[in-house]
């Protein structure tokens, strides 16, 4: 099976002394090539504390599901996500695995699947674990840093852009009337059009032809689209879908918007998701450092992104 058949998870999400109706895999390196083999030697394992130590001890911290299982682990997680993350054992960077780890495998099914309504409800869940776990003060996202390794830039970049305007709304107090859980759908589908647009054109490893970028710049009313085919998303997470690349110059796209159409999310969007692309690497660059990616927001892009929203940003990043 390839390894795109395949989705990870932390060791820590897997509760022992339950029968699991999903298979657990380990992957090795053989030859230069990854190789997947069941973890506890059988298919849906009745797994023991002690077997999971064994593992972890092994230095397996990373368990491989089928996709075509990924169902049933979503319905595991529904009955047993809470259980995990009030767990004294685990540690709270641990938590933060499972989440991301969690988060991520719905927004690869909301990329990957014809439907995302459907996704919307089951993934209420993950969004709310992680909605309470990076309020709970200001340095609490500080765990979900370089948790992923994932080469698909997409999945691992939806989830940053969430945590990131997560930690700004609760700096900046803006944290009543559902605003979070708003805020987190959008930013979890913020780039949800780009599934419209051909691989080839995502992992381009050279600057994009104006055709090219043209089809890039459709992916907000895409996603659009595809949230209002969704039945849309709480409170106004279908707008940060849509204004996540307006700025407040009135140069953004798709609508070239004015900064007074532009809302408050979106504008906390737009900063979160420049700052987590200039500093990833990408297919035809290379990362810029955290003080690099904010200078250049600050004084290159002044009058792009709204300054309350960086600075508040930057004194979280830096304190």
């Amino acid at each position: 099976m390839p390894a795109d058949e395949y989705f990870s998870i932390p060791s820590s999400s897997i509760c022992p002394n339950l029968i699991l109706d999903f298979d657990l895999f380990k992957r090795e390196l053989v030859d230069g090539k990854n190789r997947y083999s069941l973890a506890f030697g059988e298919r849906f394992p009745a797994i023991t504390t002690e077997s999971l130590q064994e593992l972890n001890e092994n230095g397996v911290r990373n368990f491989f599901i089928p996709m075509s299982e990924s169902g049933n682990f979503c319905e595991y997680l529904s009955r047993n996500l809470k259980r995990i993350i009030i767990d004294s054992e685990i540690t709270e960077r641990e938590k933060a695995r499972v989440l991301f780890y969690s988060a991520k495998l719905y927004v690869r099914k909301w990329f990957e699947h014809a439907k995302i309504g459907p996704l919307l409800e089951s993934s209420r869940e993950v969004v709310e674990h992680i909605v309470r776990y990076v309020l709970r003060d200001d340095k609490s996202f500080y765990n979900f840093f370089d948790i992923d390794g994932d080469t698909r830039y997409l999945f691992s970049h939806s989830l940053n852009v969430a945590i990131y305007g997560l930690a700004i709304l609760n700096a900046m107090g803006k944290v009543g009337s559902g605003l979070p859980e708003a805020y987190s759908y959008g930013a979890l589908l913020h780039d949800v059009g780009m599934r419209e647009v051909p691989e080839s054109i995502i992992e381009k490893p050279a600057i994009l032809t104006p055709d090219e970028y043209k089809l890039v710049r459709k992916h907000p009313s895409i996603g659009a689209r595809l949230a209002a085919e969704a039945g849309g998303l709480p409170g106004p997470g279908d707008i940060v879908v849509k204004q996540h690349h307006e700025r407040l110059n009135g140069k953004g796209y798709p609508w070239g918007l004015p900064s007074d159409d532009i809302h408050p999310l979106a504008r906390i969007c737009a900063v979160a998701d420049v700052f987590d692309a200039l500093t990833t690497t990408r297919s035809y660059r290379k990362p810029v450092t955290s003080f690099e990616a904010f200078r250049m927001m600050k004084i290159d892009g002044a009058s792009e992104f709204d300054q309350k929203v960086l600075e508040t940003f930057i004194r979280l990043m830096t304190a």
